[in-house]
């Protein structure tokens, strides 16, 4: 699965250079994270007898999210310091400016990543914090004090992982009748105008059930693994599905069908060749390789691109910019991995262990 999730990690950082007609976007990159997750989260618990242990699991995850955050995180704060915050010239003064609670909250999620995705949610508006239908109803947007803006993602993330113990215990029906509960849930908020971002993607309740389902495909695979299905095994079809769900992803956008109507097939593609295309290249150290580089470049480029737009001032709508945000975060991801993740890596191993 390393192509496919290295493929949409560049999916975002597109969509974020607003670079359009290629790549799946940001939102449904984002909403296929999610499946992916839930589906590594339950092999997880199947393999790893340790993770019996819910502290064990816990550690493991948050070894996993929380030590390229912070140097990131970090790097940013030195960055704000010395620029200020990008999109606000006056963040600061804006910052002091609010009342205690806005401030701990903003410094809170900050630190420890839980409740950015609520920051979403919430605005300031006439010297009070309040709840909005939409990020941008806010002045100042609050979005804008998030150091690492598209963590929001990650907080739902761990909102995921808090939960997975109690999941993974449920059988497969009740988590059938979950996923239908959320699909639910999503016609009822379309009903009511609530279907554009940020309830598209960013508010956890309706993005439960898509790591629900990445918990189904793997129950899926699972199941066909002890029944010996053919198709599990077979590399040509497996090879078949890795190409087929890479030009999905790529040439998604520039398809002669709006994106709304192919979304929901894409989500589904993902569901059903996912248990393939996992069993294909589990053992490829080359597409591991690529598909661990997709964490720390989903982290590192917006950092890349606030950076970018300092040097390039005047030039960032050229090609010549796009291409220097690509390779820098690729850079920057593969030095984060070899110099922080596999140290960390080497110590979550041993929490199996112990």
């Amino acid at each position: 699965m390393g192509l496919i999730r290295f493929f949409l990690a560049i999916s975002v950082i597109f969509s974020h250079l607003n670079i359009v007609g290629v790549f799946t976007g940001g939102g449904i990159a984002v909403q296929s994270f999610y499946i992916i997750s839930g589906f590594f989260v339950a092999l997880m618990f199947d393999v790893s007898p340790a993770y019996g242990n819910i502290s064990k699991f816990y550690r493991s995850r948050l070894l996993r999210i929380f030590p390229i955050y912070y140097v990131v995180f970090l790097i940013s704060v030195v960055f704000v310091i010395v620029f200020g915050i990008p999109g606000l010239p006056n963040g600061k003064e804006l910052f002091l400016n609010f009342n205690i609670e806005t401030k701990f909250l903003i410094v809170f999620s900050n630190i420890f990543i839980f409740f950015q995705d609520w920051i979403m949610f919430l605005g300031w508006n006439n010297g009070a914090l309040s709840f909005v239908s939409h990020f941008s109803m806010s002045e100042p947007p609050l979005y804008n004090f998030l150091l690492v803006p598209q963590a929001w993602s990650l907080a739902i993330e761990l909102s995921f992982y808090l939960i997975s113990p109690f999941l993974v215990r449920c059988k497969t029906n009740w988590l059938v009748f979950l996923v239908v509960v959320g699909l639910l849930l999503r016609v009822i908020f379309y009903k009511n105008g609530l279907f554009e971002d940020p309830w598209s993607y960013r508010f956890f309740g309706l993005e439960l059930f898509t790591f629900l389902i990445g918990m189904l495909s793997y129950r899926m695979y699972r199941k066909a693994k002890d029944k010996k299905w053919n198709i599990i095994n077979n590399k040509k079809i497996g090879a078949s599905s890795l190409i087929f769900m890479l030009t999905f992803a790529i040439s998604l956008k520039s398809l002669p069908v709006p994106v709304k109507m192919l979304a929901p097939f894409f989500y589904l593609s993902v569901f059903v060749l996912l248990p393939i295309i996992f069993n294909f290249t589990k053992s490829n150290k080359l597409d591991r390789f690529i598909g661990e580089l997709s964490y720390p470049l989903y982290v590192v480029h917006i950092l890349v691109i606030n950076m970018a737009n300092f040097i390039f001032g005047d030039s960032i709508n050229t090609s010549y910019y796009s291409i220097f945000v690509l390779l820098i975060s690729v850079l920057a991801s593969i030095i984060l991995n070899l110099m922080i993740q596999n140290k960390i890596d080497n110590y979550r191993s041993k929490i199996k262990v112990l």
